[in-house]
């Protein structure tokens, strides 16, 4: 019984489309050297942004520093790597723990410099000047030359080029209107969690923020464990996320983050989230559910490949989306920036795989026992025929239980081999 298995699990594997999570830049060393994408280094990345020449543009915090990534180089865009808070050239300019980024449709560059309070343009022409903030740290409202902000954070901008702030602080989402120069709260009334209009909502550092074509904001509560919504209208919801710590897919109000961070945004409302202390990126699709698209949850790692093969990822801060198959993910652990393919086919077939281990009985209905030579540690990770993750664990079985009937496939692994089977529930 055990042969025709085998055989059959050998002819059966078939191709997947299951997400590739690859290294654009960074060497895993922390300091502050350009060069070649892969031999540079950085210390404590944060928000990326885009240009409209395909320059990946970002917040290098500890080095004080915005780098960019042009055809497979890194150099420093602007700042000198020393704290400071000087305008002018780029090259002499000054940065104090420079955190968020955003790019508007003529590429002004536009910096959240969070440890002077203030928010700074760079120019196309390279200068850096002022945008708003009086340097103290503070809420008020106002002119931009009277505003003060409480160590800004991520930005986003909307197509009238209007800046959206959130304030790890103060717990508030601040609004820049460039037309009128004037700073406002455009939603947040302080600390805690609650949904509602915008003047009542509470917020718990929020961190990143994104914004749909219709004008929606989202925005990662990262101390509340949920994504939230700010609609046009300035209702305040909750996404998905239940407002603990944990880890779970599916339904918005049934699946579970923690310490969420960068929220980036599609053009068809797919939300995809740095699931920071999960250690994976999630997506939230437009019904609401949500799923894991890269990594494995609570196993931080660094690991380039297929969602099937086993990618890990450390501390993911930041999304940033290039075109909708193609998602930028700042990896602030292992301090490099990654690239997560969504469109990359996998074969199971060429995975690498250790005959000595098997699951049996298989077809199963109840429980498949893992065989073979396992060694001491080990992790048993499940997912469905889509590459979507189901579970993980160590364990020498599967608890089919609360499994549908279908295809699934469960990768076995430790430092010492890895194995993938193809699971069939009854």
């Amino acid at each position: 019984m055990k042969y025709l298995i085998s055989i059959y699990l050998l002819f059966c594997f078939g191709f997947l489309f299951s997400q590739s999570l690859e290294t654009l830049a960074g060497s895993g060393e922390r300091g502050l050297v350009n060069g070649s994408a892969l031999t540079a280094q950085f210390a404590g990345l944060e928000q990326t942004a885009v240009d409209s020449e395909g320059n990946i543009y970002l917040c290098d915090t500890d080095n004080h520093v915005i780098r960019v990534i042009t055809n497979g180089v890194v150099s420093t865009y602007a700042g000198t790597g020393v704290a400071g808070d000087v305008l002018g050239s780029r090259e002499s300019a000054q940065f104090n723990f420079p955190i968020g980024i955003a790019i508007d449709d003529e590429d002004n560059i536009y910096i959240s410099d969070s440890y002077n309070f203030k928010i700074k343009v760079i120019r196309p022409d390279g200068m850096v000047e002022f945008i708003a903030g009086t340097g103290e740290e503070g809420s008020m409202d106002g002119d931009v030359s009277m505003a003060q902000f409480d160590h800004p954070v991520y930005l986003c901008v909307d197509d009238s080029n209007n800046l959206f702030v959130t304030g790890n602080e103060d717990n508030r989402i601040r609004k820049i209107d460039m037309s009128t120069n004037l700073v406002s709260t455009y939603a947040g009334s302080g600390l805690g969690y609650q949904d509602g209009p915008s003047d009542v909502a509470r917020f718990n550092r929020p961190q990143g923020i994104a914004i749909d074509i219709e004008g929606n904001l989202f925005v990662g509560d990262r101390d509340n464990h949920v994504i939230r919504k700010i609609s046009p209208d300035g209702m305040v919801t909750t996404l998905a996320g239940t407002g603990f710590a944990g880890y779970f897919d599916g339904a918005g109000s049934q699946a579970a983050f923690n310490g969420p961070k960068g929220v980036a945004v599609d053009a068809f409302g797919n939300v995809y989230v740095a699931d920071r202390l999960n250690f994976v990126v999630r997506k939230i699709d437009p019904e609401g559910v949500v799923s894991t698209v890269a990594g494995m949850p609570g196993i931080s790692g660094y690991e380039d490949g297929g969602f099937l093969e086993g990618n890990l990822i450390g501390r993911a801060v930041a999304v940033m989306l290039i075109d909708e198959e193609t998602v930028v993910v700042t990896d602030w652990e292992n301090e490099v920036i990654r690239i997560l393919d969504l469109s990359t086919s996998t074969s199971v077939t060429n995975l690498e795989r250790n005959n000595t281990i098997y699951l049996t009985p298989n077809p199963a209905s109840h429980t498949t026992l893992i065989k073979g030579e396992l060694g001491d540690i080990y992790t048993v990770v499940v997912y469905d025929a889509s590459g979507r993750f189901i579970s993980s664990g160590a364990k020498r079985s599967v608890d089919l239980e609360y499994l549908s009937s279908g295809i699934y496939y469960v990768k076995i692994f430790n430092e010492a081999y890895s194995n993938v089977e193809k699971l069939i529930i009854e």
